[in-house]
């Protein structure tokens, strides 16, 4: 398989955020209803239910934090059932890695591997296994 790695910066997309969202418990809880309209949402590009405090972890990508502001006041908190959001900004990509089952490919800092981006927006196929 083939996968593209987009430099978010590159395309406008400079500011990630991890958003912590906490549903209410009680009454008819709206927890297909967040689901639904959090896969809906481009700027949420990860979210998973935790266990925890907190009842999900959303990776928001935006341009900026004016986007992520609006974001925040016209989608997230127009949920039924959102109770507290806590918000964490991402000041530096140390070590990302994407696995697809037998190929991996590692982002740190800004050091892109060569044979994964060559300096350009896009990556190619990621060639070799991924070994330990």
């Amino acid at each position: 398989g083939y996968a593209a790695l987009v430099d978010p910066q590159r395309v406008g997309l400079g500011l990630l955020a991890y958003v912590s969202v906490k549903l209410e418990k009680r009454g008819k809880m709206p927890v297909e209803q967040f689901t639904r309209a959090v896969q809906s949402w481009p700027e949420v590009i990860a979210s998973y239910s935790m266990t925890g405090d907190m009842d999900y972890l959303m990776r928001v990508q935006v341009e900026d934090l004016e986007h992520y502001s609006r974001f925040i006041m016209e989608k997230l908190l127009k949920q039924p059932g959102v109770i507290d959001i806590r918000s964490n900004f991402v000041l530096e990509r140390v070590k990302e890695t994407l696995l697809d089952g037998s190929r991996v490919a590692e982002h740190v800092g800004d050091a892109v591997g060569e044979e994964l981006l060559d300096h350009r927006l896009f990556a190619g196929p990621v060639h070799g296994r991924y070994q330990p």
